[in-house]
């Protein structure tokens, strides 16, 4: 396969020679592979002088308005590579469709395109009201300029900064009964030379991502220095032997100046000098209460109040472990025992594996729950949010205690409703569910605490740029590999501060401890300093 402008003559797709080696070049190598002496097949080039152009391009991403008119959005997203075409027309008060259609004919020529073959975005400047009459005379002109394209059924892409999207796209549709698709996107701003990819719908706001590539020119031709555009640019030639010469010599003498003040104030009864010949003096400096910040005294007696809730209890529990209990005959005394029983005992061990498999399982059970529902209602197009959003935190309300009921009455080998309806139905006296286990434990307590989750995750996923997602959706990747590779990487230092916080829960919780796992012999830090209280 050949690219660029050697590519044009290989693929005998231009004729003309432009003084350089391209034609000589190009026709050497077709010559070579009809004749069969390169050992591989021509494969057909899609772009031969664009795909060099495109190669010479600086990239920049837009995001429309969230008013665009897309007719499918699955037929005609993403696109890729569409180029830009900017006619020269100005909206006046009064829209001429004709001369609008003239300016879109004349504006393909200009690009040596051919109006209906291909695909290409129209841009527009719109200004001016944004009324009935005037955006269907701008829609009957783009109809009449598109002959082509309309015949032949293919897309309409229209690109506006203005926001008259979904009026114009409505009026295209339903007015001048257009069935091509039709995409007309406001908000964005581009120029000729431009080549555009649109990506997918972003939801929630319903914008649609913009990268532009701009070619890379020395000089800028769209820079809106009187250059003319392409179709208004044309050539002259005089046979006059006149030269015309414009020298200006400007001379600017700029005069040094100096300025010398000398300024002496006097405050107070003290003087004091400073570099640069003023002399200041000034009274007394600002007291201490003067300074004082009240702000410093709020912060500090927070500080206080919560040092004492937190550490005095702690230092208090801290210090009593190095004594003895305290009897009516036998009075506290200092020793070590206290730690090398707790420590150098099995019952230690067997709490800890299970206080660590309770508290990292429910903190894992939950954390993959919450976060799931999270990016279901951050990330997709999910109807109903609000409701969803708020369907999603009502375990949080439940009391803990009541929360644990509720499971023992629905899972207990015995009396829980589920093993009683499903032995019925099968007529077996089998226990499908058992609520009394760390599995019912892990269960129960991570329902409970997955809308922790959720609100920790809802706003990591909520504040997260998605330009990454959006380039990467226009890449071809799907949902699933975007949420793994992007989204979840992303989101990661707070998936790891939502599991901490779980964790540290897990490990505190008491109710579901004391409720499941007591009656069956299942112990963990809580439920054994209960016992032991």
């Amino acid at each position: 396969m050949f690219s660029g402008g050697v590519g044009e003559y290989v693929y005998q797709r231009e004729a003309r020679d432009f003084g350089d080696l391209g034609r000589r070049l190009g026709l050497a190598v077709r010559r070579r592979v009809d004749s069969g002496a390169l050992p591989w097949p021509l494969l057909p080039a899609g772009e031969c002088m664009r795909a060099t152009a495109l190669g010479a391009s600086e990239y920049s991403v837009q995001l429309s308005g969230n008013t665009t008119y897309i007719s499918s959005p699955g037929e005609l997203l993403p696109r890729r590579n569409l180029q830009v075409l900017q006619p020269a027309f100005e909206f006046l008060d009064d829209i001429d469709a004709d001369a609008l259609a003239q300016a879109i004919r004349g504006h393909f020529t200009a690009f040596d395109r051919i109006e209906g073959e291909g695909e290409a975005a129209l841009a527009f400047r719109w200004t001016g009201a944004p009324s009935y009459q005037r955006i269907a005379a701008f829609a009957q002109g783009l109809v009449r300029g598109m002959p082509g394209t309309i015949a032949s059924g293919a897309p309409l892409f229209i690109m506006l900064d203005g926001d008259i999207a979904q009026t114009l796209g409505a009026i295209l549709r339903e007015e001048l009964g257009i069935t091509n698709e039709i995409l007309v996107i406001d908000g964005v701003t581009l120029q000729d030379f431009d080549y555009i990819d649109l990506g997918r719908v972003r939801l929630p706001s319903q914008t649609v991502p913009v990268t532009i590539k701009s070619l890379v020119f020395s000089e800028d031709p769209r820079a809106p220095d009187g250059r003319q555009h392409l179709e208004q640019a044309h050539d002259h030639e005089h046979a006059h032997g006149h030269s015309h010469s414009h020298a200006q010599s400007h001379s600017h003498s700029h005069h040094n100046h100096a300025h010398l003040h000398g300024h002496e104030h006097s405050h107070g009864h003290h003087g004091h000098t400073h570099n640069g010949g003023h002399h200041h003096s000034h009274g007394d400096e600002p007291g201490f209460w003067q300074r004082f910040d009240p702000k410093w005294l709020i912060f500090g007696a927070c500080i206080a109040f919560v040092a004492w809730l937190a550490l005095v209890p702690l230092g208090f529990l801290l210090w009593q472990s190095f004594f003895s209990p305290e009897t009516a005959a036998v009075p506290a005394r200092f020793t070590l025992d206290n730690y090398k029983v707790a420590y150098s005992s099995v019952e230690t061990l067997r709490l800890f594996i299970n206080s660590a498999q309770f508290a990292a399982g429910a903190a894992l059970f939950a954390f993959l729950i919450g976060t799931f529902l999270a990016w279901v209602n951050e990330r997709t197009n999910t109807p109903f949010k609000a409701l969803f959003f708020g369907l999603s935190i009502i375990p949080l309300v439940i009391p803990s205690i009541l929360f644990t009921v509720s499971w023992i009455l629905l899972a207990s080998p015995k009396i829980g409703i589920l093993n009683q309806m499903l032995q019925t139905a099968f007529g077996a006296d089998t226990v499908f569910f058992n609520i009394y286990s760390m599995t019912g434990m892990i269960w129960v307590d991570g329902l409970h605490y997955s809308p922790v989750a959720f609100l920790l995750m809802s706003a990591a996923f909520r504040s997260m740029d998605p330009s990454l997602e959006e380039s990467a959706l226009m890449s071809g990747a799907s949902v699933l590999q975007i949420a793994r590779r992007i989204t979840l990487k992303l989101a990661w230092p707070a998936a790891l501060a939502s599991l901490l916080i779980l964790f540290v829960r897990a490990i505190e919780s008491f109710e579901v401890p004391a409720l499941l796992g007591l009656p069956v012999g299942i112990h963990v830090y809580t439920s054994v300093i209960f016992e032991a209280i």
